[in-house]
């Protein structure tokens, strides 16, 4: 990533800059106009320190006790650990790693060989190992390249499964040679492993839309101090500044008619005393609770944009803690 180069007072900002263009009317308000940002995870932290540069009255309404959305930390097995992503997946370009390096997070680089035990539970050897691994790195990679150019011509029930099992006969042939079918079903299983990444069965990924799962070049590198540090930076300046609204769901956004005033109408059932208007807003709550409707925006939103948010889906990931009086483990070098 190329260096960004320092501002007037010495500082330099963390992440690219954004723009910040806003709708021709508001410069005719007369005043200062006060942008509202609902949601306070990683979006509307960024929008509202970007506001505040530009010196627009800011309100960061968050409806829950803390800032960070899907990004939490908890202390509660007696030690921090991720409750949300602890990952940086590729480096090359990637803005989180310079929030990252800013905020002094401790990164953990793990080694490009990873110890692979087949179907009887017995370790493979590593060269196999690597063989199998690299193969399905290249098929993910012509994968999104084919899903790409080849967009409109497939079919949107074609799974990256189902490609998977088209290369696998591609690479491995047909026949029935113990050796060549044994790793054919390893590689598979192998290609079964991309759904950790991104929280849903490959059996469920449509190849249609495959390229929009294209991973950034670079390392995947793990969060070992967890994402807090990077929280911390991040809500720094609407903290600073007095702008946060914790606890506070806004459950009615009413826009005026064309002609009417102005302003667009804030409402919380749970806190009234916060229902306000303001001269424009920024929604960043997460794709669920759109999807549930939890807020009531008045004229309802478009059309268009209702169907994109109906199809849309997005996976879950699940997390286990293990904890063991003896890392009996460590022998074998996973990292």
């Amino acid at each position: 990533m190329s260096p960004m180069a320092p501002n007037t007072d010495g500082t330099v900002d963390i992440l690219p800059p954004i723009s910040t263009e806003l709708p021709k009317e508001l410069s005719l308000v007369g005043k200062t106009p006060t942008i509202a940002v609902i949601g306070g995870g990683m979006s509307g932290l960024r929008a509202a320190e970007v506001l505040l540069q530009k010196g627009y009255r800011v309100v960061v309404y968050e409806a829950r006790d803390r800032l960070g959305g899907r990004i939490s930390t908890s202390n509660h097995l007696g030690e921090a650990v991720d409750l949300g992503p602890n990952w940086i997946h590729g480096t090359d370009n990637n803005p989180v790693l310079s929030l990252a390096e800013s905020s002094g997070s401790k990164l953990h680089h793990f080694s490009e060989q990873c110890p692979t035990y087949g179907f009887d539970g017995k370790l493979l050897d590593q060269a196999e190992a690597d063989e199998l691994s690299e193969l399905m790195w290249k098929v993910i990679e012509r994968a999104v390249e084919y899903s790409k150019h080849c967009h409109p011509a497939i079919p949107v029930e074609k799974s990256f499964y189902d490609y998977c099992v088209e290369k696998a006969e591609e690479l491995f042939g047909t026949g029935a040679a113990e050796d060549e079918k044994r790793k054919k079903e390893l590689w598979l299983s192998l290609a079964e492993m991309w759904g950790t990444f991104i929280g849903s069965p490959v059996e469920r990924q449509s190849l249609k839309y495959f390229f929009l799962e294209e991973p950034l070049e670079g390392a995947n590198i793990f969060v070992a101090s967890t994402y807090e540090t990077m929280i911390d930076t991040m809500s720094k300046p609407s903290l600073d500044a007095g702008i946060v609204r914790l606890n506070t769901p806004i459950d009615e956004i009413i826009t005026p008619a064309p002609g009417d005033r102005n302003c667009v109408m804030l409402r919380s059932s749970q806190k009234p005393e916060e229902n306000c208007e303001v001269d424009a807003v920024i929604v960043t709550i997460p794709l669920g609770c759109l999807k549930r409707e939890m807020i009531n925006f008045q004229p309802k939103l478009p059309k268009r944009m209702l169907e994109g948010i109906d199809s849309l889906s997005y996976g879950t990931l699940e997390k286990a803690r293990f904890s063991h009086l003896k890392a009996g483990y460590s022998k074998l070098k996973i990292c």
